[in-house]
């Protein structure tokens, strides 16, 4: 046997061996042990961390946010059936649940944006989340873990080689968040100048139109969900047909028409009313009102000072002339 026939078959048995400890390595990872800790440190730094829940839900969290973490595999294992469920998938699939609790900074910032509250990482089945951000943000607990472990849902119910837009995987995460506010449903009425077909592969950065392009998402879910079930549309997502066709085949009409519908669905001034809006709170705006009749009140009780202020000259007028 030649010598290029021996080094070929080390290289190949060499590359064998490695792809073998590498796949164990990640079987390791996804298998009920744990996290590799140097992925832990560069979330959670260099000062050691606690682990709370099991090998099907794990939180890891460093001192003082021990409390959030146990909060946090609770509201994750409650969310992960009803889920799983709505979108044909069973929980087992999406299993272990690995979440992390950064306090700031670290790997964290340098991956999600400035107004993130929570990453997914579905193919490590990792959830990360800000543990200040989770005390600041719209979303409570419980609809951060649900939304993130949705987008967990959702990729076991495609697999890795599906694609979607990311509009629809994280309108999808609102819907099964169930979050809803009264101010934001203010805003949803116009939804602002956000479109569907700017959202494919990437949110805005800024706060404000990152919210927007959420609003927007959502309600292009719902729509979807008013004419059916979003189980064919996965189905053909799953088998491998790109998301145009898949889309076209489901709903009849064509991605960039419903973008369009979707974002004619709402009328020009309420948009702008949304743009105008979407910076004030609901405080601020029930301030203004109180200000507006406030000033209305000033202003009518001023005429009417004024016109009893008339009549009274009026008599008094009509006394002295009588008098004389």
């Amino acid at each position: 046997m030649s010598p290029t026939i021996l080094r070929n078959l080390a290289l190949a048995f060499l590359l064998l061996c490695c792809g073998f400890v590498a796949g164990a390595a990640q079987q390791r990872d996804a298998g009920g042990r744990g996290l590799d800790p140097e992925l832990l440190r560069q979330y959670l730094g260099p000062q050691e961390w606690h682990e709370v829940g099991d090998a099907d839900v794990r939180a890891y969290a460093t001192p003082g946010w021990e409390r959030d973490a146990a909060r946090v595999v609770a509201a994750a294992r409650e969310s992960l059936p009803r889920v799983a469920l709505e979108l044909g998938v069973r929980a087992e699939e999406v299993l272990p649940i690995w979440i992390v609790i950064a306090a700031a900074g670290g790997r964290l910032a340098l991956e999600a944006p400035s107004w993130s509250a929570a990453i997914a990482r579905p193919h490590r089945h990792l959830i990360v989340l800000s543990g200040p951000a989770l005390h600041t943000t719209r979303l409570n607990l419980r609809e951060t873990v649900a939304h993130e472990v949705a987008h967990l849902v959702v990729h076991a119910r495609l697999g890795d080689e599906a694609w979607m837009p990311r509009w629809l995987h994280e309108g999808l995460a609102v819907h099964f968040s169930n979050y809803s506010r009264l101010r934001d449903r203010f805003v949803s009425w116009g939804r602002g100048p956000v479109r569907l077909d700017e959202l494919e592969n990437v949110f805005p950065a800024s706060p404000a139109r990152a919210r927007l392009a959420y609003l927007e998402s959502h309600a292009a879910v719902r729509r979807l969900l008013q004419s059916g079930p979003i189980a064919p549309l996965l189905d053909r997502l799953a088998r491998g047909e790109e998301f145009e066709d898949a889309f076209l085949a489901v709903y009849g009409l064509s991605v960039d028409a419903f973008a369009e519908s979707v974002f004619q669905e709402v009328s020009r001034r309420w948009r702008y009313l949304s743009l105008l809006t979407s910076g004030v709170t609901l405080f601020g705006m029930m301030t203004l009102l109180f200000l507006a009749a406030s000033l209305r009140k000033l202003l009518r009780n001023r005429r009417r000072r004024r016109e009893w202020a008339a009549e009274e000259a009026a008599l008094e007028l009509l006394r002295d002339e009588r008098d004389a």
